[in-house]
């Protein structure tokens, strides 16, 4: 009898530190707990892509300069176009590679790198279009355009040039539509196509065309207004110093 409950006695205490054991842990846990920045991303490889190691060059860019302090970690956060665009035009984000239509003082672009990207049309090899001169050249063109660009003014350029537009997911489709003949032009940037035109024997016949739209630089949108930010600004700040 005494024997059983010496023994009830130790296990009940085993029990006890067990208990106290696994609600340490689950402290300790807690308290380590990684904290996230999400930023916004669409799939615009060789930029922003879940198919790449990293998610893409600009993510790699972006925890290269900007690495996070310890508890704190970058997530991506892939959305279609149209999804993305709904949300940066909300408050509720934080930083985006995705661009904002309407800039206001609560938002900052922060530059990667001092590399720019050259904006443009794929055109046919040999094409006359290679060295089209002004957009009104364009006319009865067919044109491939992100549908996300509807409000840019590239769009309403070439909607006044009365180039046909056709609206494309992804900037690979427009480029696909093109090396099939079903296009005159496809939108993209200069780095992209040559990347994507490395693994595609099929647009060999295709072409960055000598005339340019316009130069941009890559880099993330910033939201102040983001409860979460203040880590990442102190960051930047202390880099811009």
């Amino acid at each position: 009898m005494y024997k059983r409950k010496e023994r009830m006695g130790v296990l009940s205490c085993h029990s006890k530190m067990l208990i106290a054991m696994f609600c340490l842990c689950c402290l300790n846990q807690h308290a380590n707990a990684t904290k996230y920045l999400d930023v916004i991303a669409v799939e615009y490889p060789p930029f922003t892509s879940q198919s790449l190691n990293a998610d893409g060059i600009l993510f790699e860019m972006l925890q290269e300069q900007y690495s996070l302090p310890i508890g704190w970690s970058y997530r991506s956060y892939f959305l279609p176009p149209a999804r993305a665009q709904q949300l940066v035009e909300s408050n509720d984000w934080c930083l985006s590679f995705y661009p904002p239509q309407g800039i206001n003082e609560l938002i900052d672009f922060l530059p990667l790198g001092r590399e720019f990207v050259t904006l443009g049309f794929i055109v046919l090899k040999g094409s006359e279009l290679d060295t089209w001169q002004m957009l009104p050249s364009l006319a009865g063109r067919s044109v491939t355009l992100l549908r996300n660009s509807i409000e840019t003014p590239t769009y309403h350029q070439l909607v006044e040039a009365n180039a046909t537009v056709v609206f494309v997911e992804k900037t690979e489709q427009g480029i696909e539509l093109l090396a099939k003949g079903r296009v005159d032009m496809a939108f993209s940037d200069d780095y992209s196509f040559h990347a994507l035109q490395k693994t595609n024997a099929d647009w060999a016949n295709l072409t960055f065309a000598s005339s340019i739209l316009r130069r941009a630089s890559v880099g993330v949108y910033i939201n102040r207004a983001c409860e979460s930010i203040d880590a990442f600004i102190q960051l930047w700040q202390k880099k811009g110093a």
